[in-house]
């Protein structure tokens, strides 16, 4: 038996469940309820060298426009220092991104972040059409579409649109920052908050070495630096990515 017709079987009893347990519910007004919000998400461990309070606040940083609401909470390391531990981004009549720690909210270990969309009325009904009843979007059909339309969220608008803009925009910072100062710890301590993986620096640094037409002395600055910046951000993005493809 092919996976295609297990996970269609196993989509065909989630839906019998499903629709079983809301009619317990809604009873005969079940047939006229109309979907208004459907959320899809991936929920993975970061990469080591990174928490889930990085990967947020970077995603953070990537969408400027408009307000995004952040939930914070004391460090175990230290209670005075604030940790992100939920992340929820608005695009108006597109979607809602909540972004959180998975594992927190369960009450265990680990690094656990879920990236979840919201697709709100209008992209529904562009995906799915007027159809929106229960029953009508309950099939294995339309649920790949739901799931195609968050890889399309997460990777042409999350990724494409947010996060690789703003490595880019990060770094132009940085390394405009160093031709200015001639100082890397001028430049570090005037832009440490926004330096949210280590590589947008690196990177900045390797362009400035070479501008000054010196040898590249980026590592061994990396090794001086008396406190570290996260790693692996931008790859747990990726791997994230990987999921969706």
């Amino acid at each position: 038996m092919t996976t295609a017709i297990i996970d269609k079987i196993k989509v065909e009893m989630v839906r019998e469940w499903v629709l079983n347990t809301l009619n317990e519910v809604f009873g005969e007004d079940l047939p006229i309820m109309r979907l208004k919000r459907i959320e899809c998400n991936i929920t993975k461990d970061v990469m080591q060298g990174c928490s889930c309070s990085d990967v947020l606040k970077l995603i953070n940083h990537s969408y400027t426009e408009g307000v995004n609401l952040l939930a914070q909470r004391a460090s175990p390391r230290c209670k005075y220092f604030k940790e992100t531990e939920s992340l929820r981004v608005t695009q108006k009549n597109y979607y809602i991104l909540k972004c959180y720690n998975k594992a927190r909210q369960q009450k265990i270990k680990g690094e656990l972040l879920r990236i979840e969309a919201v697709m709100q009325d209008r992209i529904i009904q562009r995906v799915l059409g007027t159809r929106t009843g229960i029953d009508d979007v309950l099939t294995a059909d339309r649920l790949v579409k739901v799931m195609e339309e968050y890889k399309r969220i997460f990777c042409d608008d999350l990724l494409k649109n947010h996060i690789e803009p703003c490595r880019e925009g990060i770094t132009e910072i940085l390394y405009n920052s160093l031709l200015s100062t001639g100082k890397p710890i001028e430049t570090v301590t005037e832009y440490r908050e926004i330096i949210v993986d280590e590589c947008v620096l690196r990177v900045a640094l390797k362009r400035w070495y070479k501008a000054k037409g010196v040898a590249d002395n980026s590592r061994q600055y990396f090794n001086g630096l008396k406190f570290k910046f996260p790693k692996n951000v931008f790859k747990t993005m990726y791997d994230f990515y990987e999921s969706c493809c």
